[in-house]
Order: structure tokens, then C-alpha cells, then sequence
């Protein structure tokens, strides 16, 4: 079995998917965190932010 796995083993050679930095990860974070505390009440002012903290951090 292990022989088949190594035979469908796959590595993409064209694309490579940089790790984010400690800056953009932390705005990805609490991005995130905001998005998931807004869902009770939800604020269309928060959820502004939450696309403006997702669009920075992309």
C-alpha cells in the first residue's frame, strides 16, 4: 500500500504559497474573531470593518 501512495504522491512545482507575516496573520485573526462575536447582533458597521481588515490582510 505504502509503494501506490508513494506513486500518487504529488508536490506543485508552479505555485508556491508564501507563509503570511506576524502582521498580516494578526489582522487575518482578529478579523476573524470579529466576524465570529458579530453573529448574534449583527453590526453593519462591524461587518465594514471585518471586509476592510480581510481586504488589508489579503
Amino acid at each position: 500500500m505504502s509503494e501506490v501512495n508513494a506513486k500518487l504522491a504529488f508536490t506543485c512545482v508552479h505555485e508556491k504559497i508564501p507563509a503570511p507575516s506576524a502582521e498580516t496573520d494578526m489582522l487575518f485573526q482578529y478579523a476573524r474573531w470579529l466576524q465570529k462575536n458579530n453573529q448574534i447582533q449583527q453590526d453593519e458597521m462591524v461587518d465594514i470593518e471585518i471586509g476592510r481588515l480581510y481586504r488589508i490582510a489579503a
